[in-house]
């Protein structure tokens, strides 16, 4: 470069960038005017400006690309020696993950050189690479993001639209909701008992006549009769199990006093006993509740009846309280609620069964 210098401006110039700048000025010599002018010297300007081939690709719809007419030395095939040996140094050694050796710059030949590597580098296809894929997870991230602000927004839709309809629930001196097809729930559902509670008036005065709900009246008397006689017999069976478990406790107790007797017959030292011992009880009075048994469902002193059990299962005013409603308005419900707590009560156990 030097030489090259001498040749072009001699000694006392360099060219650097297309700038003619005395080499006096550079070097900052005191016959040079550096402190005076330094301020009006034109100065390289480094930009970031790159020519971006994708521009062509989207317009022709590939990139034109011919075959490299020299290998260069450095930078392409990797380093050579004087006599023109490859060094085999850092760089020919190394090697990128899921990455082929023909791929490698380093390791082609001049061939894989021309025909591949040098037209690749010339056309900036790494860097092209890099912007497509940078392009392409923005365009994620902005439909990831659209599709956020999608979501957020039907939610407060839907949660504003709620507490619309609550509030008009709420002044509203009365509202009855809106009886769906029990067929949206499941397809099990979908047959005709199931569709009853959503039938038309017209239509259930088809199905519900007054001899099928006597039939239904009559089938739950039957079925309560059964109940009856069932819940009598596990009442007996229970008491003869509570006076078996007597009898074995005051065997238990003759016994151990006939070995009390023994002992003291045998001048043994008698047993010792404190009758007045009681074990210390921290138990509440919520729990002293809960540990009470229950009994059976359709048993307990509640608001649940007899007409749960599974025999009375697929019976009109048992299951299909909102159809009896629709068929007698005003008079469907309180039927069905009276039907079944006489039906709990008849099925009471005791001997003779309650009427």
């Amino acid at each position: 470069r030097a030489s090259a210098a001498q040749h072009e401006g001699g000694v006392g110039g360099a060219d650097l960038g297309g700038y003619d700048i005395p080499l006096e000025q550079l070097l900052g010599l005191p016959d040079s005017p550096m402190g005076e002018s330094s301020e009006e010297l034109p100065r390289p300007r480094l930009t970031l400006d790159f020519d971006d081939h994708r521009e062509e690709r989207r317009h022709c719809g590939l990139l034109k690309w011919k075959v490299e007419k020299g290998v260069p030395d450095v930078g392409g095939l990797g380093w050579r020696s004087r006599q023109g040996h490859l060094l085999k140094n850092q760089t020919f050694y190394s090697s990128n993950p899921k990455e082929n050796l023909w791929d490698n710059p380093t390791l082609a030949g001049p061939k894989t050189w021309k025909e591949w590597h040098g037209p690749r580098l010339r056309s900036d296809a790494p860097l092209m690479a890099r912007l497509d894929r940078l392009e392409a997870e923005q365009a994620d991230h902005e439909a990831k993001k659209h599709y956020v602000n999608a979501v957020r927004v039907q939610t407060l839709d839907r949660f504003y639209n709620l507490k619309v309809e609550n509030e008009q629930k709420e002044m509203a001196s009365q509202w009855a909701p809106h009886r769906r097809a029990k067929k949206q729930v499941h397809e099990s559902l979908n047959c005709f008992e199931a569709e009853l509670d959503s039938m038309p008036v017209k239509e259930l005065k088809k199905v519900l006549t007054s001899a099928v709900l006597q039939g239904d009246r009559n089938a739950i008397r039957m079925i309560t009769m059964r109940v009856q006689a069932e819940e009598t017999w596990k009442a007996a069976w229970r008491d003869m199990e509570k006076e078996r478990r007597d009898d074995i406790r005051a065997t238990h107790e003759q016994r151990s006093a006939y070995n009390d007797m023994l002992m003291d017959l045998a001048g043994q030292p008698g047993r010792l006993r404190q009758p007045d011992r009681t074990l210390p009880d921290s138990a509440t009075p919520r729990t002293r509740e809960l540990s009470q048994p229950t009994g059976p469902r359709h048993v307990a002193s509640g608001h649940v009846g007899v007409t749960q059990l599974i025999d009375y299962k697929g019976l009109f005013h048992v299951d299909h309280k909102h159809a009896l409603e629709a068929r007698l308005p005003g008079q469907g419900h309180e039927l069905c609620a009276a039907l079944a707590a006489r039906a709990t009560e008849s099925a009471r156990p005791g001997w003779p069964p309650p009427p």
